[in-house]
């Protein structure tokens, strides 16, 4: 499960200017594998399904041969994307979304981004 979500975490955060780094792909696996161990057995298996379902139909909604694994990263990024907006998309929503609040949670991307490491700008009475 943990090469299929760093195929969709290479793509995903892929930019304009290339791959993202390596070593912060590698945090994210680390944080992403220390979130699944405190995570439910039924989340993890519907993350697991997610990713299954992106590995296999994300490929072929660009008329390409599955897995994820088998396609460059460009066509990763066009595979995902296509997917995404298909009547298919909800099922790289589960793991679209817990790869990004664990990547937004990276010192560097805070940093990147001026955000930081709290949603909340206000507290609201």
């Amino acid at each position: 499960m943990m090469d299929r979500a760093k195929i969709f975490a290479e793509a995903l955060f892929a930019t304009d200017e290339g791959p993202p780094d390596p070593e912060r792909i590698r945090w994210l696996m680390d944080d992403l594998r220390d979130f699944l161990g405190h995570a439910g057995g039924r989340a993890r298996g519907i993350f697991r399904l997610c990713l299954f379902a992106c590995d296999w139909l994300a490929p072929l909604s660009v008329r390409k041969v599955p897995t994820l694994a088998n396609l460059s990263r460009d066509e990763r990024i066009r595979a995902l994307a296509t997917l995404e907006h298909s009547a298919l998309g909800p099922a790289a929503l589960g793991p679209k979304a817990i790869l990004c609040i664990l990547w937004f949670e990276h010192p560097d991307t805070q940093r990147e981004t001026r955000t930081t490491p709290s949603c909340m700008t206000e507290v609201r009475s």
